[in-house]
């Protein structure tokens, strides 16, 4: 048997129908909580003349990302102790309560406090969905349906800004809201009536330690260090290239968003390949090859920087970045799955994410201080105006796009840096070999 072979598994103790209810259901609340993701980002505008709070604007962003990161974990280990369908129906309920809300209300904090009471249940909806995937199906079933969950969650977020732009022309901002609502009622009954609960009650035998004792085991801990870096390589490029198009080139808002949809693109039908890709090769060989696309990826972004390369050979960097993502981003969630006791898988899957969101905060913040250092060194006392050229107020100062290629070159360069980590760190993967006779490492969630 080779190092990367998964001997077959036996027939799922499953029932066929409800498994594919639950699995419905489970690509359901993917897609809400993606295209929520994305979908407020062309409504804002709209929001903002509606409500009158610009001075607000950040702040229905970061309180939504702030809810669901700080929750990823604790829904994981919740689920562990009390179980998966208890905890993916809150999360859902916290969801549709926070949307309610957010197209109820009429004035800035309103919507605040309901995007945060969105965040909440955001936070349990990818991090669970992964790990009752992971309950019901077989490592080598797993590989294919995690793929497309994957896929999933890219087009979702790819058509997100679309349909905010076209729902809120046509039925209103508060419609991009409302139409969580009946797919999130659809999904909790699926998994109220179809999900049967098999781990509701048993208990951690790590007890309060389990997440120490999971970060100290190698086959996780270094997935969790990738997704730490992969979260940088993708809250890098999604900052930083369209800034880099609108002030270095002078390009558009909407020239600068398209230049990054490649990377989403690639990022899906990347997932939808490298499901078949880890059980041929392996996590180790599944992860290696995404960070050699990575590498490459960041490689053409620089050489477009420094060579001041056209628009559209940007757009062909990401869409090579994108090809890394998605044998990488699954690679870390199965080789954590597949090295996680039943009992504390809900932790293990749900630190993927975290660990992925807080490496991309951290590393756009550490980059963006040197961006704003970089700027204030070239610009000087004209450093104020910067914002308002980039929104074409003004004209831009003497400079100010020299500046900015200037400033953006070290970022993409230390995004290059990132991936050649990412590298070392798929090297220690682990190689994906199962033990013979295992069989399907979960309960009967289905």
């Amino acid at each position: 048997m080779s190092d990367a072979t998964f001997p077959p598994a036996p027939a799922p103790r499953f029932d066929p129908a409800r498994r594919k209810a639950v699995t419905f259901a489970l690509i359901l609340v993917t897609s809400l909580s993606s295209f929520e993701s994305t979908v407020v980002t062309t409504a804002m505008p709209t929001i903002i003349g509606d409500l009158h709070g610009l001075p607000l604007y950040s702040w229905v962003f970061s309180v939504y990302l702030f809810g669901s990161t700080i929750t990823m974990p604790v829904y994981g280990r919740l689920a562990d102790v009390h179980g998966r369908r208890k905890m993916l129906l809150l999360a859902i309920a916290l969801f549709l309560a926070g949307s309610l809300l957010s197209a109820l209300a009429r004035t800035m904090p309103h919507l605040i406090a309901a995007r945060g009471l969105q965040g909440l249940g955001a936070g349990g909806l990818i991090p669970l969905s992964l790990t009752v995937s992971g309950d019901l199906y077989s490592i080598e079933e797993r590989a294919r349906i995690q793929a497309l969950f994957s896929s999933v969650w890219g087009v979702a977020s790819l058509i997100g800004p679309l349909a905010g732009a076209f729902l809120t022309v046509t039925l209103g901002w508060r419609s991009i809201f409302l139409l969580n609502v009946p797919l999130g009622l659809l999904a909790a009954w699926l998994v109220a009536t179809r999900m049967i609960e098999s781990l509701g009650g048993r208990r951690d035998p790590g007890g309060g330690a389990g997440v120490l004792a999971i970060l100290r085991r190698r086959a996780a801990a270094v997935p969790y260090a990738s997704s730490t870096l992969l979260g940088i390589a993708i809250y890098g490029v999604s900052t930083f290239v369209p800034l880099y198009v609108q002030g270095a080139r002078g390009g558009t808002a909407e020239s600068a968003g398209a230049v990054v949809t490649p990377l989403i693109l690639f990022w899906a039908l990347s997932s939808a390949a490298g499901g078949r890709l880890i059980l041929r090769v392996g996590f180790r060989g599944a992860a290696l090859l995404g960070a050699a696309f990575l590498v490459l990826g960041f490689v053409g972004l620089v050489a477009a920087a420094a060579l001041d390369a056209p628009t559209a050979f940007i757009s062909g960097a990401c869409a090579v970045v994108g090809m890394g993502l998605g044998p990488t981003a699954l690679s870390q969630v199965l080789a954590v799955q597949e090295d996680a006791p039943a009992e504390r898988r809900g932790v293990a899957t749900s630190l993927v994410p975290f660990f992925r969101t807080v490496g991309g905060t951290l590393g756009v913040g550490a980059m963006g201080a040197v961006l704003a250092a970089r700027l204030a060194a070239r610009l000087g006392p004209a450093l104020g105006s910067a914002s308002r050229a980039l929104s074409g107020e003004i004209p831009a100062p003497p400079g100010f796009r020299l500046a900015m290629e200037s400033a953006l070159l070290p970022i993409f360069a230390s995004l290059l840096a990132v991936s050649c980590l990412s590298t070392v760190a798929a090297a220690r993967f682990p190689a994906g070999r199962r033990r013979a006779g295992r069989g399907p490492s979960g309960g009967d969630s289905g």
